[in-house]
């Protein structure tokens, strides 16, 4: 059952017809995450293998399992123990193995406190994510009246475990409103035969309410320290924390987890012939007294206690405090965390969280398209002049928008131009230069673009609109001259713009930047000068070639020489041969 509400649990310990309440809080949390990738973008023509991942954000273990049948298959390989609680059976091993807790044990004294071993009527409570099918046990000790009381739980194999391999996983949560105060026993195992102490937990005795000072000491007897965890850290944020500890003789190497992370790991001398386990086992006391810490009895609940005759492998760890299981693509078979999906594909994948009695927790869906290549073309419509040149930029749109992840390449993409259906230089990149021809019209210009798989597609179509050049300016008098100190005349008297065209006037043949405001003509000083005019089509510009245009000021005749002869008879002759500074200069006589 996922975690999805809080809710305060309420624990009975009848003895002698009292009823002492333990309260405590379970921060539940619902499981959620979503598969990764959300969405996946399948190249054209692609045949290759996509790998998808569920990746859970939030959430924790699920505890309705009662069944070894319902655990994750790969968790039940070893599984010699486990104890979920069940309902209808609360002392049964759930491994198959036969490991039961007895429950006719007598009860004894134990440090003046009257024990109750694997006691399966006062200590049951509801399970700790509040579900009607398993529960959890109630490890307690405490005082009413002049009497003391202690619940345990303590177990023999059955079948004598020999394994140079072991893991012990178990989830507890400790009451800080606990009146017991000793050095608190959480686990121990040891063979009977001569007492000899295999491994114990305890923690430390911190029953303020933020518990900071709480650790977790853990030793073996291979071990050549005591292991500390922060379990601090942990119970912080959950009320419910999540031990495993995995011991491999044969390596020397032991790792410990809370909540499905590594945390700690300790070395040791490698002795592949030690057996791990001992004959008997206890949660919630220390009483074998020749080992590493004191004598002392702990107030905790536990839940799902597993036992592994192998080393579960950091991803097994992981899940088994997850707890729930995979189903992809409502496949029969249960499945990992991760899925690999291959041609031909399906237009959509779902992953579906589920517990052990098939109850489905959540479900999320990776959508599947198969994406041609898009290529388009930019910008577009363009319009140009006859001869232009213009630089078009060329980009597939799946490859911005879709992400094609699993390592589906996409490219090297190869890229053809076609200009009016003709083919152009092949795999022109991510840009065209277009050179418009002399022809006025229109061209229509594509990108077909084709992927590493040779599937391909076209572009938008591009419309270029080629306009012709302007014409020349009429020029009606060229050169032109005018005199010396003039009255100052325009060009526009003698050059006249083709309708709808404007002039631009340029003081050289080539080059230069033109001005639509005709240049002026100075008269004051004698001489040649040439300006250049051409002109473009208003609003579309396309300019035609320059004609050139000259004016020349020409100086005012002066006579250089006069009559020297002041008076002549009538009828006599007379000559006189007038002379001026400009050569070939009009003489008129009034």
């Amino acid at each position: 059952m996922k975690r999805v509400l809080s809710t305060v649990i309420i624990r009975f310990a009848f003895v002698f017809g009292l009823v002492i309440a333990f309260a405590h809080n379970v921060n539940a949390q619902q499981v959620v995450g979503k598969i990764s990738p959300d969405s996946v973008w399948i190249p054209c023509g692609a045949t290759q293998s996509v790998n998808l991942t569920f990746n859970a954000t939030n959430g924790v273990s699920i505890s309705n399992f009662c069944d070894s049948s319902q655990l994750i298959p790969y968790l039940r390989n070893g599984l010699i123990a486990w104890y979920p609680f069940c309902a209808t059976s609360y002392s049964n091993d759930k491994s198959g193995v036969g490991n039961n807790l007895q429950t006719n044990i007598p009860n004894t004294i134990f440090l003046g406190a009257n024990l109750y071993t694997n006691d399966v009527v006062n200590t049951p409570k509801n399970d700790r994510f509040v579900s009607a099918t398993t529960n959890s046990y109630g490890l307690s000790y405490y005082t009413v009246g002049s009497s003391t009381y202690q619940f345990i739980l303590a177990n023999k194999f059955n079948t004598a475990v020999n394994s140079n391999k072991l893991t012990l996983s178990f989830w507890y949560q400790f009451q800080k409103n606990s009146l017991y105060n000793q050095n608190r026993g959480l686990f121990e195992m040891w063979d009977t035969v001569g007492n000899n102490v295999k491994m114990q937990i305890w923690n430390t005795n911190d029953t303020t309410t933020a518990g900071t000072g709480d650790t977790l000491y853990i030793r073996h007897s291979l071990f050549n320290n005591t292991v500390v965890l922060p379990y601090a850290q942990q119970v912080q944020l959950y009320s419910w924390v999540f031990v495993s500890i995995v011991i491999d003789a044969t390596t020397g190497v032991a790792n410990f987890y809370l909540n499905g992370n590594n945390v700690a790991s300790e070395n040791f001398t490698p002795s592949a012939s030690s057996n791990l386990f001992g004959t008997n086992f206890q949660f919630g006391r220390i009483s074998q007294s020749a080992a590493w810490t004191t004598l002392g009895g702990m107030t905790i609940d536990v839940d799902d206690i597993y036992m592994h005759n192998r080393t579960l492998s950091p991803f097994e760890i992981a899940s088994l405090y997850r707890g729930y299981r995979f189903k992809w693509n409502n496949n029969s078979s249960d499945t990992l965390f991760n899925y690999t999906i291959s041609s031909p594909y399906q237009n959509q994948y779902t992953c579906k969280i589920y517990t052990g009695n098939n109850t489905t927790v959540f479900i999320d869906t990776c959508i599947l398209r198969i994406k041609k290549p898009q290529p388009y073309v930019y910008p577009t419509p363009v319009t140009l002049c006859v001869g232009d040149q213009y630089t078009f930029f060329i980009g597939d749109s799946s490859l911005t928008k879709y992400s094609f992840l699993g390592g589906v390449p996409v490219g090297p993409i190869q890229r053809q131009v076609f200009i009016n259906s003709v083919p152009q230089t092949p795999n022109v990149g991510n840009a065209y230069l277009y050179t418009a021809n002399n022809i006025s019209g229109v061209d229509t210009l594509w990108v077909k673009e084709t992927n590493v798989w040779g599937c391909d597609s076209i572009s938008n179509k591009v419309i270029i609109t080629k306009i012709p050049l302007a014409p020349s300016p009429t020029i009606s008098a060229t050169p032109m001259s005018v005199c010396n100190n003039a009255a100052t005349p325009s060009f526009l008297t003698y050059v006249t713009a083709t309708n709808g065209c404007t002039l631009l006037w340029y003081t050289s043949a080539s080059g230069g930047t033109g001005s639509t405001i005709p240049p002026p003509i100075n008269t004051s000083t004698v001489g040649s000068t040439t300006y250049y005019v051409s002109q473009y089509k208003t609003g579309v510009y396309c300019e035609g070639p320059r004609a050139s245009i000259t004016y020349t000021v020409k100086p005012i005749p002066v006579l250089t020489n006069t009559n020297t002869i002041a008076n002549i008879c009538s009828g006599t002759n007379f000559t006189f041969s007038p002379q001026t500074n400009v050569a070939g200069a009009t003489i008129t006589w009034t």
